[in-house]
């Protein structure tokens, strides 16, 4: 309201400054810059296949090979799937950035995305019983997969960071 009011006062009597009025001055956080050792990849990804729960392995397996983000993996409906066109089209509404992103399918992916669509036809790619109807919190995934690959929480992030730094084409070699 103070605001409104100081934006259109006489000129000749203006209202003091608004001493509640943010400054911009954020606190700077440095981008994260964490890179996981090539040589402990192969740990991971054994202890990802080893999961029991199918939709999880499947879950970190497209965050593995992708590099999109948690939120983004999760909400990935069907309708964003274009086998057609081998082309992951990640709508503006589920990006951090609010633009769209298409990503280009490899080989692996698709056929993980082929699998799972011949599972059954629900919504998303990734359903749950949830209140959005799709995979909500990787996290019970994560803690199984540090159980089973004995390697400590480094992967925790692993799954959700160091894919888009690495960038998907070069995170894993051939197992």
């Amino acid at each position: 309201m103070y605001n409104f009011a100081a934006d259109r006062a006489d000129a000749n009597d203006p209202l003091p400054p608004n001493p509640v009025r943010l400054r911009r001055l954020w606190l700077r956080v440095e981008p994260r810059t964490g890179r996981v050792a090539d040589s402990d990849l192969p740990a991971f990804y054994a202890a990802v296949m080893a999961l029991r729960k199918e939709i999880a392995r499947d879950y970190l397996r497209l965050v593995l090979f992708t590099g999109m983000r948690r939120r983004e993996t999760a909400r990935l409906r069907w309708q964003d799937v274009d086998f057609r066109d081998g082309v992951i089209k990640v709508p503006a509404f589920s990006t951090k950035s609010g633009r769209p992103l298409d990503l280009p399918m490899s080989d692996y992916v698709r056929d993980l995305l082929v699998a799972r669509r011949s599972i059954g036809d629900a919504r998303y790619v990734f359903p749950a019983v949830s209140k959005s109807g799709h995979l909500e919190d990787p996290q019970f995934a994560l803690r199984e997969v540090e159980q089973i690959s004995g390697v400590g929480s480094r992967f925790m992030i692993f799954a959700e960071l160091s894919c888009r730094s690495q960038r998907a084409a070069t995170c894993l070699p051939t197992f």
